[in-house]
């Protein structure tokens, strides 16, 4: 939050700073005299700014959850990507403010929370695993501020978080694959549902790809970046989801080979578009060279599926394929969760092994063969 100083005389100064924002929304500045050199003036500034942005400012107990609940969206913003602000602050103005804003901070209760719960559910007729999402949110705002000393104990820690059900695993089989490509064939929306399906990057590792990432003769890529998109910002190159997500995976004969056209093709569009330099490195672009958008790559995809004749998948499940794939061709789970930038066996395991069941079946086939010959 803003603040600085204001001399009044020789040694008295005026400290103004903003306080958290009340249920109205409106901006609350305050003003304190103070009197002694400007370097304690400055010191005193920071100790009461530090004060506000933790609620324990002037009468803790006045402070609301709304007001705290967006003092610590604001101390999140350095931690946190511009589109996860977003999401939080959805969360917050949409969900939470109207149905907890009120209740003040220190007399939040684990029922208030529990009663919202059911609330969302019954009357809102949001899911389990949204409502999920809003308990996350919720049990890390109070956990900063039991850290922050603004309350004595966290109330989500006593409430009984939604259980969503697993949801059910889309992926295309082989024939739906070839389907789904064929219609692609000369579009620019060929390239990144090919890699999709042969490579199972994330959409946001996919419009990230450079030409250098990728070696052709060996053949390889590697992941190393992603994007995101923000309102007002465009394309935003970040790191990758975790470490394990810089990865390097390999690449299929028939699609290397698709690449070196796309290759030349992009940077012959480059070149008689007028297109940047820069934009010669990118891979996944429209036909005029330019960079393609993430979102726009999410509503291509329903469009070729409908065309190709396949239901209940989504762009994201082409990631899910190429896992699937390798898992029925015997790939080892610790090489498939590696090639996915998974963080742990577990999560792939979690993820995939349930939506296989035929493949127990088909292990058990084999160990009759190998020990009885049948």
């Amino acid at each position: 939050m803003p603040g600085h100083i204001r001399k009044r005389s020789a040694s008295t100064y005026s400290l103004i700073f903003d306080l958290p924002r009340g249920e109205d929304n409106k901006r609350n500045q305050k003003w304190i005299t103070f009197k002694g050199s400007k370097k304690d003036a400055g010191l005193e500034l920071g100790r009461l700014m530090s004060e506000a942005n933790t609620g324990a400012f002037g009468d803790p107990s006045k402070l609301t959850v709304v007001a705290f609940l967006r003092t610590w969206i604001e101390q999140m913003r350095a931690h946190r990507e511009p589109r996860t602000i977003q999401g939080y602050e959805q969360i917050i103005n949409t969900y939470l403010a109207p149905a907890l804003g009120g209740v003040k901070l220190a007399k939040l209760r684990p029922l208030h929370i529990q009663n919202y719960y059911s609330y969302a559910s019954e009357k809102l007729k949001l899911s389990a695993r949204t409502i999920l999402h809003h308990h996350a949110l919720l049990h890390k705002a109070l956990k900063d501020a039991v850290r922050w000393q603004a309350i004595p104990r966290n109330p989500c820690d006593a409430v009984d978080k939604p259980k969503p059900k697993r949801p059910n695993l889309s992926a295309l089989d082989t024939a739906e694959a070839l389907k789904l490509l064929d219609v692609c064939k000369g579009t620019c929306w060929h390239t990144p549902i090919l890699l999709a399906l042969t490579t199972g990057l994330r959409r946001g590792e996919l419009i990230g790809l450079r030409w250098s990432d990728i070696d052709l003769d060996k053949p390889c890529l590697k992941v190393q970046r992603s994007v995101d998109t923000s309102k007002g910002n465009g394309l935003r190159y970040k790191a990758p989801k975790t470490e394990k997500s810089k990865r390097t995976v390999p690449l299929l004969q028939t699609v290397t080979e698709h690449l070196r056209l796309a290759k030349a093709a992009h940077l012959r569009a480059c070149l008689e578009e007028g297109q940047p330099e820069s934009y010669r490195d990118v891979v996944c672009a429209y036909d005029d060279g330019s960079p393609m958008m993430p979102d726009s790559l999410s509503r291509a995809v329903p469009r070729l599926l409908a065309k190709a004749e396949v239901k209940g998948v989504r762009l994201h499940d082409l990631r899910h394929t190429y896992p699937m794939m390798m898992l029925r061709l015997g790939v080892p789970l610790k090489v498939i969760s590696d090639l996915m930038g998974h963080s742990t066996i577990t999560i792939t395991a979690d993820t995939y092994m349930h939506d296989a069941p035929d493949m127990a079946i088909e292990a058990a086939g084999k160990l009759d063969a190998l020990l009885f010959g049948g």
